[in-house]
């Protein structure tokens, strides 16, 4: 989800990421830097399992400098791509042409309910 200098907030079709991972607070349970991303690690004892349905929503605020301590935009990750490209966007404006559907800027209002 995007919300751009206006408050609206944009969902970008297509933009499903599967990596939602639920685990318990604590020493085990760390996020750790790699070069172009993080890595959730954790004890290998702690079992693993899927979720079916989207869960959680990761919201980035086109007011914030989401990318700017990145010193590349050429990312081996056509996820990483696909999000600069999105965030770029909709901070733009430019969110016309059916790749993001409008939700108006009380969405996140919506969802605490």
């Amino acid at each position: 989800m995007y919300r751009d200098a206006a408050g609206d907030f944009y969902r970008a079709m297509g933009e499903v990421n599967r990596e939602v991972e639920v685990f318990p607070a604590g020493r085990g349970c760390r996020f750790e830097k790699r070069r172009h991303w993080e890595r959730l690690t954790r004890p290998w004892l702690l079992g693993r399992g899927d979720f079916g349905p989207v869960a959680f929503y990761e919201l980035k605020f086109v007011l914030e400098p989401e990318f700017d301590h990145w010193s590349t935009v050429d990312w081996p990750s056509e996820r990483k791509r696909r999000e600069w490209r999105n965030f770029h966007l909709v901070k733009e404006g430019r969110v016309g042409g059916g790749r993001f559907e409008s939700l108006g800027p009380g969405f996140l209002d919506d969802q605490l309910r």
